[in-house]
């Protein structure tokens, strides 16, 4: 789905989701944020902290963290894809020379057979990379993306330690998630 159309469908829920996340921030903290626009909702409110680093192959929140002076900003090199993301080998080895406090990504789709998927390759191999050098992850998934799937797997279950939404999950996936479970 182009950016645009990401951007402007269920604003609300994405801001309330970036709203509960940032109770996993705290000043000098570094960051990874994916180019998703739940992420780039989450950038517009980090202008609270202070020295905070961040790395992130978005480009909707890079642009949004360039205009905070106390935030450092290091952005991914590679490919432009239509979805305002950065992607491809330069971008995974630009995530694999940082270690980040906490990641903060989304997703395609959150399914209990299929774990949590992206529609991209592109995508979830920098996803990935963010998750391996992260020491907390955290997938920030509005509810339409529960029980849904697609072609390319990030992750499993096991690999989150955190899932923030906007409303609490069918009780087969929420049986699943457990405590990691946050949302208001």
């Amino acid at each position: 789905i182009p950016a645009l159309i990401r951007f402007n469908t269920n604003i609300e829920k994405k801001k309330h989701i970036a709203s509960i996340a940032l109770r996993y921030i705290v000043d000098s903290n570094t960051l990874f944020l994916d180019a998703s626009s739940t992420c780039a909702y989450l950038a517009s409110l980090l202008h609270r902290f202070s020295h905070i680093s961040i790395v992130t192959n978005g480009l909707h929140s890079m642009n949004i963290l360039n205009k905070t002076p106390d935030i450092t900003v290091f952005v991914c090199g590679g490919v432009i894809t239509g979805q305002s993301a950065l992607v491809g080998e330069m971008a995974v080895e630009t995530v694999e020379r940082f270690r980040a406090d906490v990641l903060f990504m989304s997703c395609g789709g959150l399914s209990l057979a299929a774990g949590i998927t992206e529609a991209a390759q592109a995508q979830a191999a920098v996803k990935r990379a963010m998750i391996k050098n992260a020491r907390k992850r955290i997938l920030l998934c509005d509810s339409d993306k529960m029980q849904s799937e697609y072609f390319c797997k990030i992750c499993g279950f096991d690999e989150i330690d955190a899932v923030i939404t906007d409303s609490r999950p069918p009780e087969p996936i929420m049986e699943k998630i457990g405590s990691r479970c946050v949302y208001e």
